[in-house]
């Protein structure tokens, strides 16, 4: 009876570590993934907004993330999660920077090398490397090139993923084209601009192109069958929130970022988090 009675007891003490543990935790309640997304960095503003951020809000929200507990990865590394092959630290963060822009180079750069964290950086293909549209010659911010593009991406610290190749202009954008096409029209012209795209970063920073911003944040459900049909294991889009990921369920799709503007990142995350996931790690 006694040693019936101790079996009980260790199968039940056995039982309650594994529901304490950090790795149940992540399979049953998931793991809360914020997403940061900046674009231009610049000197010559007084005030951050969405669409240009200071060098000196950059660097405190990132240090600010640090302090916190938060480390940067890439979404490779949630790939790997959702795949049940990697571990995510206990509290991960993405940081992106979208569109391209010469200043990711030569600012953001420099600050992620400083602090030793990670950011991917979304491209639109047709003007890399270029200060004037490719198409109309209109002036533009200056974006990075190819060479750049590989030596952030040789770091360690930076991914480049897509934005589309030629997708992504007030006056063309994905949802536009798909106005005034076809199904089948749209789909071949959707499926040969991210072979594009992915066929120019994948020889520009000898990497893997797997994930896709929506260029304003728009997109539709064929416009999604499309891009999983051409291989892209990730979406994000402009829909403001923190998301919650679960190995091998839901997908890593039309995932939400959060654009701090002027406010702290560190402060619109705590603002989202449901709280499950910090009263887990407690």
């Amino acid at each position: 009876m006694l040693k019936k009675l101790a079996v009980w007891i260790c199968l039940c003490v056995i039982s309650i570590s594994i529901l304490l543990s950090g790795s149940f935790r992540k399979i049953y309640y998931g793991i809360e993934l914020p997403i940061i997304a900046y674009h231009n960095l610049s000197f010559d503003i007084k005030k951050s907004d969405d669409l240009n951020t200071t060098p000196e809000k950059f660097r405190t929200d990132l240090t600010e993330l640090k302090k916190a507990g938060y480390t940067a990865i890439f979404f490779r590394d949630i790939i790997g999660f959702y795949e049940n092959k990697v571990e995510l630290p206990a509290k991960p963060v993405l940081i992106t920077l979208d569109d391209g822009y010469l200043s990711s180079y030569t600012i953001a750069f420099p600050i992620l090398k400083e602090l030793d964290m990670k950011a991917t950086v979304f491209i639109l293909g047709i003007n890399a490397g270029r200060s004037t549209d490719a198409m109309t010659g209109e002036k533009l911010i200056p974006h990075f090139s190819a060479d750049q593009a590989l030596e952030m991406a040789a770091s360690g610290l930076i991914e480049i993923q897509m934005h589309t190749y030629n997708l992504h202009k007030p006056s063309i954008n994905m949802m536009d084209v798909r106005g005034f096409l076809s199904p089948d029209t749209y789909a071949d012209y959707l499926s040969r601009d991210t072979e594009a795209i992915r066929d120019y970063i994948e020889k520009a920073a000898h990497t893997r192109a797997y994930a896709l911003a929506y260029p304003y944040g728009y997109y539709d459900g064929l416009t999604e069958k499309i891009l999983r049909g051409s291989g892209v294991l990730v979406t994000v889009t402009s829909r403001p929130g923190v998301n919650r990921i679960y190995r091998g369920a839901y997908g890593l799709y039309n995932m939400k970022r959060l654009f701090p503007s002027d406010k702290p990142a560190l402060e619109m995350i705590n603002e989202y988090v449901s709280g499950i996931y910090i009263s887990s790690a407690a």
